[in-house]
This record gives structure tokens, C-alpha cells and sequence, in this order.
């Protein structure tokens, strides 16, 4: 059975943490974690709040947010990408190649762990060797996995958020003769 306890003192577990200057913080304890939570703006509002997340914990009705986002390593996400997306892809052997390059670039590292700012600094990078329809194509292929992840909740939000592509210039000089 979970037993809620206040750390400030544990001799009464309903009674309220330290305040800020707009939010009146609770603190309780669930199967040994130490919970910090915001829960209103006067204390009797506070009290209310944290008296019924008290007994949620205590009838073990209370799931904190999930901790567990963005854990997963990226090699592991990439391969159960192509096994569920691969079949309704249409150039398979292109787009597999794509997401493979992403899983050598990113390696183990967990989901959670990569920036707006690496991939940024990836697309610097690739400026230099490739064309910026190459790019825009490895990006959206990343975006896609990446909102792919969010809807699936193994991430909060995805990195790709705010990153533009970059203007393409597809046009060809033709010549006609006469």
C-alpha cells in the first residue's frame, strides 16, 4: 500500500510545502519518490488540491506524468519505425537508407537527448556537400519519425519543432535550338 507523507513534516502528511510569490507548492511522497507539485494559488485552494491527490495516493489512483519519455535509444526507435512505417512507404529502399543514415548519425543515444540545435548544426554540415533538396528530403524523413514518436508517447515534443527547410531551387536552364 503507497504511504503519503509530507517531507516537511512527516508527522502530518496533509499539511502544505513552502510557498513561491504565485503558486503554492505541495510536497508528498509516492512508494518512496518525493512529489513537488503546483497546485493553486491560495493555500484552502492548495489544501483542497493536495488533500485529493493525497487520497488518490493512497487508493492508488494517482499516476504521476509519465517519467519514462524519451528513453528510448534512437537505434531501437529507427528499427521499429521501418518494421511498422516500411510497408506503407513508397520508395522503401530510399527512405530505409534515409532513416538508417539518422540511426548512425544519432547512434544509442536516447530520444529525449536530441536537440534542435544538433540537427541545426547536422543540416550546417550537410550544406556544404549536398543540395538543399537532399537535405529537405533526410529532414522531413526525420520529421515524420520524430512526430511519430510524440503521437506514440515517447516524446514529449518533438526537436524538429520550429526547423524550417531550406529553399529549393529546382529549376533547369534549358536551351532550345532551332
Amino acid at each position: 500500500m503507497n504511504r503519503a507523507v509530507d517531507p516537511a513534516r512527516s508527522d502530518n502528511p496533509w499539511v502544505m510545502g513552502r510557498y513561491t510569490s504565485e503558486d503554492v507548492l505541495g510536497y508528498f511522497t509516492v512508494n518512496g519518490r518525493r512529489v513537488r507539485s503546483t497546485v493553486g494559488f491560495s493555500r484552502k485552494v492548495a489544501e483542497k488540491v493536495l488533500s485529493l491527490r493525497m487520497t488518490q495516493v493512497l487508493e492508488n489512483r494517482y499516476f504521476p506524468p509519465n517519467r519514462q519519455l524519451g528513453r528510448m535509444p534512437f537505434t531501437d526507435f529507427a528499427q521499429m519505425y521501418l518494421e511498422r512505417e516500411g510497408p506503407l512507404l513508397k520508395s522503401i529502399r530510399t527512405e530505409r537508407n534515409r532513416v538508417l543514415a539518422w540511426a548512425r548519425e544519432f547512434g544509442n543515444r536516447p530520444l529525449g537527448q536530441i536537440t534542435r540545435a544538433e540537427i541545426e548544426a547536422w543540416r550546417r554540415e550537410k550544406m556544404i556537400r549536398c543540395r538543399p533538396a537532399t537535405i529537405n528530403r533526410d529532414l522531413s524523413r526525420l520529421r515524420r519519425m520524430f512526430s511519430l514518436a510524440v503521437e506514440r508517447e515517447l516524446l514529449e515534443e518533438s526537436p524538429m519543432a520550429g526547423i524550417r527547410f531550406l529553399r529549393e531551387n529546382n529549376a533547369r536552364t534549358r536551351y532550345l535550338s532551332l
